[in-house]
């Protein structure tokens, strides 16, 4: 009777454990935000102004905003300037705020 009960408990613990586990996993996929892409409004522009290469990509908007900034602020005349993109966990990107400075 004990080994029967035992293993019961042992199956519901593992069981559990199991749901635990898996929770965490879909939080950590669902919990992934976006990710920001400064690119050129210049068409196949691949470079930058010296340290700064361009696609380049981002965590956080605001970062993203930041650099944009300073490319906007160093870019030629006749450049026609930079905008962000927003890349949605593996879904097709979509145009975010575009602009230059």
């Amino acid at each position: 009777l004990e080994t029967v009960t035992s293993g019961i408990i042992l199956s519901i613990l593992l069981r559990r454990l199991s749901e635990l586990f898996s929770r965490k996993e879909q939080k950590s996929v669902s919990q992934k935000g976006p990710t920001y892409w400064v690119r050129s409004k210049q068409i196949n522009e691949i470079g930058g102004f010296g340290r700064r290469p361009v696609p380049a990509k981002f965590k956080t908007f605001e970062k993203a905003q930041q650099y944009r900034l300073q490319l906007n602020l160093h870019r030629g005349a006749f450049h026609p300037g930079y905008f962000i993109e927003v890349e949605e966990d593996s879904s097709t990107p979509f145009i975010g705020g575009t602009g230059s400075a």
